[in-house]
């Protein structure tokens, strides 16, 4: 570790910025940050951090795209589980938009952690690494009604990859443009900004910090 100089970690921060992001050396460096700063507190090295001795890329600015209204019929009609698409696609966007939930925590949802009757769903792991509970609307709970039940215990059977390529081929069916499924948790959030003016409220329905 104490041969990690500032000048090393500057080295690796402009190779890496040939390849990846900005954000995600910004990820990286605070990965590198938080194992060095581990060693100096649990292990007692007695060694400085040099991360913090380093210029951090600039930030991406946020994204700020959400769906339309008439966005939001072409895709639902693209969605239309004919021929070979999905059936499970056109569910799991209208769930985004109903609940505000990520991809990831849709497709890791399982029927036993609905509750109909309470009309939530409890969610386990969390990118922010707790669990919540996410109250389902009228709308959510007619979807998750209209589903059938698999042998799987998932309420959406998809992989990340699949839905993540439908999503895709959906958009471009509907000729939407720079719109991304993350992009419908923004559009939630900001649909419900509307009904629960309490940020507090809103930041523990959506699992921000």
């Amino acid at each position: 570790i104490s041969a990690i100089t500032p000048y090393r970690i500057a080295q690796f921060r402009d190779e890496r910025l040939k390849q990846v992001s900005a954000g995600t050396v910004i990820r990286e460096l605070a990965y590198l940050s938080a194992i060095i700063n581990h060693a100096r507190r649990e292990w007692s090295l007695n060694v400085e951090n040099p991360v913090s001795r380093v210029r951090k890329p600039t930030a991406p600015t946020g994204r700020d795209r959400v769906l339309l209204d008439a966005e939001e019929v072409r895709l639902l009609e693209a969605l239309q589980p004919t021929g070979r698409r999905s059936p499970w696609m056109r569910p799991l966007v209208m769930l985004a938009l109903e609940t505000a939930m990520r991809r990831g925590e849709l497709l890791a949802l399982r029927w036993e952690d609905v509750s109909i009757s309470s009309r939530t769903a409890l969610l386990h792991d969390t990118k922010n690494g707790e669990g919540r509970v996410v109250p389902l609307s009228s709308r959510a709970i007619e979807v998750l009604q209209s589903l059938q039940r698999t042998i799987t215990g998932q309420v959406i059977p998809m992989t990340e990859f699949a839905a993540c390529a439908a999503f895709k081929r959906a958009t471009a069916r509907a000729g939407i443009e720079g719109l991304r499924f993350h992009d419908l948790r923004h559009t939630a959030i900001t649909r419900m900004a509307e009904k629960l003016p309490n940020v507090i409220e809103l930041a523990a329905v959506s699992g921000h910090k």
